[in-house]
């Protein structure tokens, strides 16, 4: 088997990747071509091919995404990592990974990716180092559904209140909540009156976020349908939260908020979903120590991690951008 690693080219090579997504996500693979390839507000993605000279099929891919993280240039995030199953081979898999990393060195960039159980030992292997895991925090709000479980029905109605009242007071969600200062509301889109919290959290968190991008990232998705919470204080906007509904449970996506604002965002956002009958709300989180002091205060428990970050960097601040970089748990839906 004669096979060759190539940098394709998104426009001569389109139809060669979405016959690669559709092989690997199915339906909508030309809709996540467009939106992350074609139409990525973050910058062109760079893409290997992996070809079968012989039948000049493409057989594997990898993608690098530009990240807009921390300042930091030339970071990217490794995803769509994919080998057709007739063709799984370590050859073919170590291939594409050493084949990205010869493009990262020759820029002096740095790659952060999130690898399945199959591909780890993978990455592992070609040079990756572990970041961090990646926590998953787990918030039950309602218990109506687990009392039912436990006890009859009528005697559920009478308990499920009980517990839902003492539940709410130990992570003391009354104490920063002020119904008459913080008005909420929900939306689709991000406007002009998100620009000055974003400029400040920009600064603090040396992040690059701007409106165009926030819409397509979330907005622009064809796969999930977010939806964005909002608190104002006397009319300004002082956080916001980005998230999906699953069934009867809520996935944050992303946190927009300064740190003295961030527990009034959680306790205004965690009263309103109780409101709405969500059962639970899960956060999948990065390296934060800020954010996992706040989310514990709140009564988050930490569940089975997800996975591992890991990293590879050629960058000449390499062990400073290890320290000081922060993935966003939405960074993985690339």
């Amino acid at each position: 088997m004669n096979i060759s690693f190539t940098t394709a080219s998104l426009k001569e090579d389109a139809n060669r990747i979405i016959e690669l997504l559709n092989n690997n996500i199915g339906m909508k693979s030309k809709d996540r071509f467009d939106w992350m390839y074609i139409n990525n507000k973050m910058g062109s993605p760079h893409v290997i091919l992996a070809i079968d000279e012989d039948s000049h099929n493409t057989i594997g891919m990898v993608s690098l995404f530009p990240l807009t993280i921390n300042n930091f240039k030339n970071i990217w995030l490794a995803g769509d990592y994919f080998v057709k199953k007739e063709f799984r081979s370590l050859f073919v898999a170590m291939g594409l990974q050493k084949y990205l990393l010869v493009f990262v060195r020759n820029i002096k960039g740095t790659i952060i990716t999130f690898p399945n159980s199959k591909s780890e030992p993978i990455i592992k292997r070609v040079g990756y180092d572990k970041l961090y895991e990646s926590q998953r925090y787990v918030k039950l709000i309602n218990y109506n559904k687990h009392v039912t479980q436990l006890t009859n029905k009528p005697l559920s109605k009478i308990i499920t209140p009980i517990i839902n009242v003492y539940f709410r007071i130990r992570s003391c969600e009354f104490l920063s909540r002020n119904i008459r200062e913080h008005t909420a509301n929900l939306s689709d889109f991000f406007d002009d009156r998100y620009i000055e919290l974003l400029n400040k959290i920009n600064v603090k968190y040396k992040r690059t976020r701007n409106i165009e991008l926030l819409n397509w990232k979330y907005f622009d998705n064809p796969f999930i349908q977010n939806k964005l919470y909002t608190i104002l204080n006397n009319g300004i906007i002082i956080g916001c939260i980005i998230y999906y509904q699953s069934e009867n449970d809520i996935v944050i996506r992303e946190v927009v908020v300064n740190s003295e604002n961030r527990r009034k965002l959680y306790d205004c956002f965690i009263t309103d979903m109780r409101k709405n009958k969500i059962e639970k709300i899960v956060y999948y989180s990065g390296n934060d120590d800020e954010e996992h002091k706040q989310l514990v205060s709140c009564d988050f428990k930490i569940r089975k991690p997800l996975g591992n970050y890991y990293y590879c960097s050629y960058a000449d601040n390499a062990e400073f951008i290890k320290q000081n970089i922060l993935v966003s748990a939405s960074d993985d839906d690339m």
